[in-house]
């Protein structure tokens, strides 16, 4: 299975990969969800990593958008990056925490009340070592993006 989660890794970090799975594990994260009661994810069998679901209000609209994302548990919080699979264009989930960061998150089956908030400078150093070992492709991403890809902190509300 390590053998498999490496490979993925390395797949889903570069240029191709990544506008693949972006578009792909989505779909296919949500199947697993719904399918385990968002206790399991297709990315977690395959990648090794665990998802949460993220649920933002959109900026604009007001609207709830839901977003599978890696999820690095932290204490009682939950750090979420903003990479955008490397992308220059930072994720739109994120603007939406700017605009109102209080909203949910489902964990293993759990929903809870989350409150956003940026990483500090200390922290994100101290955070990026274990984001960089709970998934290698940060490392490719933050080369990649072209910006400085921003570690937001989900705590209880």
């Amino acid at each position: 299975m390590a053998f498999l989660h490496t490979l993925s890794a390395r797949v889903a970090s570069s240029r191709a990969g990544a506008a693949l799975f972006s578009r792909a594990l989505p779909a296919l994260d949500a199947a697993f969800a719904r399918a385990t009661g968002g206790r399991r994810s297709f990315s977690e069998l395959v990648g090794g990593v665990e998802v949460v679901w993220l649920t933002t209000l959109g900026a604009r609209t007001g609207l709830e958008r839901t977003v599978p994302l890696l999820a690095l548990p932290e204490g009682d919080e939950l750090v979420v990056v903003a990479s955008n699979w490397g992308s220059g264009r930072v994720p739109a989930w994120s603007l939406n925490l700017i605009a109102n960061p209080e909203a949910s998150v489902m964990r293993r089956g759990v929903t809870r009340g989350v409150v956003a908030r940026a990483a500090s400078t200390t922290e994100r150093d101290r955070l990026w070592p274990l984001l960089d070992a709970l998934y290698p492709g940060y490392r490719v991403y933050r080369l990649r993006a072209g910006r400085e890809i921003a570690l937001v902190l989900l705590a209880p509300l």
